[in-house]
């Protein structure tokens, strides 16, 4: 068992302040975006040890901005597409799309 496992055993995104959560995340190498909120860099965190063997959900989300400057994302503006759940929440997150 990691020591990042041992840190997050039986805990709650609650359970952590945000300094507490991006520092982990800094510490073990975890990409987040500065806008994600503290659930969101929890749930990396947990991915990071957990192998991701598990099926991703799918999000259907509405493009308000266009994705491909900051995220590398071939849509347009007004387009509806179904996205895995972790990048559908950061986009959500920074205001680019919605859910829906």
């Amino acid at each position: 068992m990691s020591n990042l496992e041992n840190l997050l055993k039986d805990k709650k995104v609650e359970d952590f302040t945000r300094e507490q959560l991006v520092q982990m995340a800094n510490d073990h190498d975890i990409s987040f975006k500065e806008t994600n909120k503290d659930e969101t860099i929890f749930k990396k965190l947990v991915a990071s040890f957990s192998g991701e063997a598990k099926e991703v959900d799918l999000v259907k989300v509405k493009f308000l901005l266009s994705p491909t400057g900051m995220f590398k994302l071939a849509y347009n503006i007004g387009e509806e597409v179904e996205l895995p759940e972790p990048l559908a929440t950061e986009l959500i997150e920074s205001k680019y799309a919605e859910k829906v």
